[in-house]
């Protein structure tokens, strides 16, 4: 019932949904935005800044809580003039400080990561706008919130190109556009039977879009309020970076000269069990 289409009230109410669709996918693509590069980048550059003297006073920390814990056993054998074995307690050691190597493992890790990130290729600032603008245009076409009567294959499609766009993978989305063009949809609202069943959608689909509006919204300042986007504040702030980068650097020279002095108490320990014939 094409002759639908010319009520001017209908008119309107498609107007209203066409600008509630271009503000929808404008915000969904700001949160993604936001969320799958800018924080990456964000949580990349605190690592290869802050990250790295995390790791290093992390790292000190697990040697230093391991020397201790194995001064204090090989201590105790001596006091009780008991017989053992290094290797046995470094194996105690091993077991008892797992979740603590663990824990180094895995920061290390994102170091690493963060590393390999900017080692990636660049896109242009033309390149760039373009990703956002394929992107944008690929939201109002594929994303489920705006279509979510569509197939799985669709779904699919909108997976793709979430990943696509996460990796900067111009080219993937380049031809993903191209397809979805060339498939482009006819228009949802030409196949109903009456005026007051199209009005019920329109009403309907304009409600639901004012409610995804304002949930988009509200995840776009929750993104922006939670780890990892907080550390642009330090990042971003010269004085309380230099501020936390000389508290890390004071912490780590501590643990440098802890770790020495417990190296230094385990070798005399280690001297006078060897004397007591107990190792």
């Amino acid at each position: 019932m094409n002759e639908l289409m010319e009520f001017p009230e209908i008119m309107i109410l498609k107007d209203k949904l066409s600008e509630l669709r271009d503000e929808l996918s404008r915000l969904v693509v700001k949160r993604d935005q936001i969320k799958y590069i800018e924080c990456e980048n964000i949580k990349a550059n605190y690592e290869l800044v802050v990250g790295v003297k995390e790791l290093k006073q992390y790292e000190l920390y697990c040697s230093y809580l391991r020397l201790k814990r194995k001064r204090d056993l090989i201590q105790a054998k001596l006091n009780r003039k008991e017989q053992f074995s290094l290797l046995e307690i470094e194996s105690m050691l091993d077991d008892e400080l797992y979740l603590y190597e663990k824990k180094l493992r895995e920061k290390l890790d994102e170091v690493k990561a963060a590393e390999a990130l900017t080692k990636l290729p660049k896109l242009s600032s033309v390149e760039a706008e373009e990703l956002k603008v394929l992107y944008r245009m690929l939201v109002k076409e594929l994303h489920p919130d705006l279509h979510p009567n569509q197939s799985k294959d669709r779904l699919k499609t909108f997976h793709t190109v979430v990943c696509a766009y996460q990796d900067g993978d111009l080219a993937s989305i380049r031809v993903i556009a191209e397809i979805v063009r060339q498939n482009k949809s006819m228009d949802d609202y030409k196949s109903y039977n009456s005026l007051d069943e199209m009005k019920e959608h329109l009403y309907k689909d304009i409600n639901r879009f004012e409610q995804l509006i304002s949930t988009v919204q509200s995840e776009i300042e929750q993104i922006k309020n939670s780890y990892p986007y907080s550390l642009r504040q330090i990042l971003d702030d010269e004085k309380m970076l230099e501020e936390k980068l000389n508290k890390l650097e004071e912490v780590i020279k501590s643990y440098e000269e802890g770790v020495i002095t417990m190296e230094n108490t385990i070798e005399e320990i280690i001297k006078e069990a060897k004397k007591n014939c107990l190792i």
